[in-house]
């Protein structure tokens, strides 16, 4: 079977629109208070801003009314001149432009929200009309396009120290990445990058996106346990402020990683929760495809007549509301469900009205695409007749700058053949330059665990078997010494230090070269690291350790287990921490492992002026591994330390 999201496209606002809003009768009651309250208004900036207010409150229920509204207050303002109030609703205006398909107009009324923002050196503003012009850009397929105005708009947000902008920012680059350039490695530094963004601002509900377009990540990827571990961070954070369409995307999603996963049971159970959420939000759209879903799952299971029921309600509902997009999986799934029960009348009925509705769509996209061509062709005549008149003028001069323009150029290649070839002497100098520092953090690294391993066995072989032998001779000379009251205490006292030393070589060596890891592997050791931690009751320790089943190749689970030491090791000395939460999520040829603590946290950007050795042996024992490190801390905030590693799942011990 195939899922329904293979049909649908993503909706294109949920990323970054709370929730889609819901027009009950208290909700029309404020528009008609709006439209009174206009009718007696004088015509100043308060109307203007009367009129903006009915737009947004009408544009998803009414969007010809909402027209009106954006028309009245364009009008006004141009001609009272009332600029701020002019770039909201060209902002607004033009988006909505965008969401109903007419791309050119809603070009022009960004165009002209921006000129305004740049005569007044807005950059916030800029930022604010970069985004949404990227966004129209994305809309029609134009994706490296709209990736320059987005990156745009990140700039002119950081120069405006808008916080919340760079954030949003950062998440439509991830979705462009991940939607249009299928650059999932892109996307998820960036939603990484939004995420620290809003943890430093105490934005906690956009974490919640940003927790969400990284699980879509791993999803998409394969890799579902991450990818679940994600969605469920998200979940946490929707639940503590309900919001009914919310969280019923959050629960389907959830539902959907557990039917990739084949665990129905779970899946319906989530799905079935989802849809409480999606009635709640009269989200018809949702509970449409919530029916195909749960159709599909029991058509897994092989439950072929309910999986046919809840299809069947899909498609009613579906036809209702005119959601072609789920209309045509619907009868692809009534007709592979009616074959798989040998009912290959209704198949061939079901598959038909497929085939049928399809071509349908096909048509309809042809037929726009070819309008769009006309349109194009027509625009292009137009420039070729101007382009006509133009190029006798410059012919001469044309002729004269080649003449002029082929010296030029000579003399250019001459210098770029010369700078080429000291470039590529350079760049073979620093690739040799790498490599021997790449071979000496080797080296160095190598020796120091042998010296680890080393120093541990001869503290546990030669002075520990010495202490114990020590104890050994006496407890035989107990019995030689005279057995007054004051020389048993004396005894007893030398006996106790004995014992207390061996324990502490015992402490040293197992610090140095754990058992656990050497025999069992990281999972193991890290569990038995933590639960001492754990143990003396200073610290709460949240540890999940998601896939990591097998052993990896012994330097990597050696490294890793430095790095895990090395980070907690400082989070107990500097951060002041009361909680510390460690996540070691594996898939087939990556791993995660995110370190988070509660306590004071650091400035990041002066990570290089620090001068101890903690940071620089985890940056440096992370890149032998060939991994990548991230520090997202903010003072005042806590600290969250994510390593992530390619390899190859064939390299295990044996």
């Amino acid at each position: 079977m195939y899922s329904i999201l293979a049909y649908i496209s993503p909706m294109k606002r949920w990323l970054l629109v709370p929730a889609i809003v819901l027009f009950s009768t208290s909700a029309f009651a404020q528009i008609d208070s709006i439209q009174t309250e206009i009718g007696k208004a004088k015509a100043d900036t308060n109307k203007v801003n009367l009129y903006i207010k009915a737009f947004g409150l009408t544009k998803n229920s009414a969007p010809e009314k909402a027209e009106g509204f954006a028309k009245q207050a364009i009008a006004l303002g141009e001609k009272l001149n009332f600029k701020n109030g002019l770039m909201n609703i060209y902002r607004d205006y033009g988006s909505f432009l965008d969401i109903q398909g007419t791309y050119d107009e809603s070009q022009v009324h960004l165009d002209k929200g921006m000129a305004i923002a740049v005569k007044l050196k807005d950059k916030s503003r800029m930022g604010s009309f970069s985004i949404a012009m990227g966004i129209l850009q994305y809309d029609q397929g134009k994706f490296t396009e709209a990736l320059k105005l987005i990156l745009q708009s990140l700039k002119y947000r950081e120069e405006a120290n808008d916080v919340k902008g760079i954030a949003d920012s950062y998440i439509w680059l991830g979705v462009i990445n991940e939607k249009g350039l299928n650059k999932n490695e892109e996307a998820l530094k960036y939603y990484r990058g939004a995420l620290g963004t809003y943890r430093k601002a105490g934005m906690e509900d956009r974490m919640a996106y940003a927790y969400n377009n990284i699980g879509n990540v791993y999803y998409n990827t394969n890799k579902f346990d991450s990818s679940l571990h994600y969605y469920m961070k998200s979940l946490d954070i929707k639940k503590k402020n309900p919001d009914p369409f919310q969280l019923g995307s959050a629960y389907n999603n959830i539902a959907n990683v557990y039917t990739d996963l084949r665990d129905y049971t779970q899946a319906l159970k989530y799905y079935d929760t989802a849809l409480s959420y999606k009635e709640q939000s009269e989200d018809y759209a949702g509970i449409a495809t919530h029916y195909i879903n749960v159709g599909l799952v029991y058509s897994h299971m092989k439950n072929y007549p309910q999986a046919e029921k809840m299809i069947l309600k899909g498609l009613e509902l579906s036809k209702k509301n005119n959601f072609p997009g789920i209309i045509l999986p619907a009868y692809e799934a009534l007709s592979q469900i009616a074959a798989a029960q040998g009912d290959y009348k209704k198949a061939y009925e079901y598959n038909a009205e497929f085939a049928k509705r399809k071509d349908s769509a096909f048509n309809k996209d042809v037929a726009q695409q070819m309008a769009d061509m006309q349109t194009k062709y027509d625009t292009e005549k137009k420039d070729l007749e101007i382009s006509k008149k133009t190029l006798e003028l410059n012919k001469k001069r044309v002729q004269m700058g080649i003449l002029i323009g082929s010296f030029i150029v000579l003399a250019i290649l001459g210098y770029l053949f010369y700078n080429r070839y000291k470039l590529k002497k350079q760049q073979e100098l620093d690739a040799e330059l790498i490599k021997q520092r790449e071979l000496r953090t080797k080296a160095i690294i190598e020796a120091e665990e042998k010296e680890r391993i080393r120093i541990a066995r001869e503290l546990h072989d030669g002075v520990g078997q010495q202490i114990s032998a020590v104890k050994l001779n006496m407890n035989a000379f107990a019995d030689k010494i005279q057995q007054g009251e004051e020389n048993k205490e004396q005894y007893a006292a030398i006996m106790d230090m004995v014992d207390d030393a061996v324990k502490e070589v015992r402490s040293v060596s197992h610090n140095m070269m754990p058992n656990a890891l050497i025999r069992f592997g990281l999972a193991k050791a890290v569990r038995e690291f933590i639960d001492k931690i754990a143990a003396t009751g200073a610290l709460k320790v949240d540890l999940q350790i998601i896939g990591l089943n097998d052993r990896l190749e012994s330097t990597t689970e050696t490294v890793l287990y430095r790095v895990m030491q090395e980070t907690v090791s400082n989070i107990i000395k500097h951060a002041g921490a009361s909680n510390i939460s460690i996540q070691l999520i594996k898939d087939a040829d990556s791993l995660t492992m995110m370190i988070e603590d509660n306590g004071k946290g650091f400035d990041t950007r002066k990570i290089s002026e620090y001068g101890g050795i903690g940071l620089k042996n985890i940056i440096s024992r992370v890149e032998y591994l060939n991994g990548t490190v991230d520090f997202d801390s903010f003072p005042g905030r806590g600290t969250t330390v994510v390593v992530e590693l390619s390899f190859n799942p064939d390299l295990k011990d044996s």
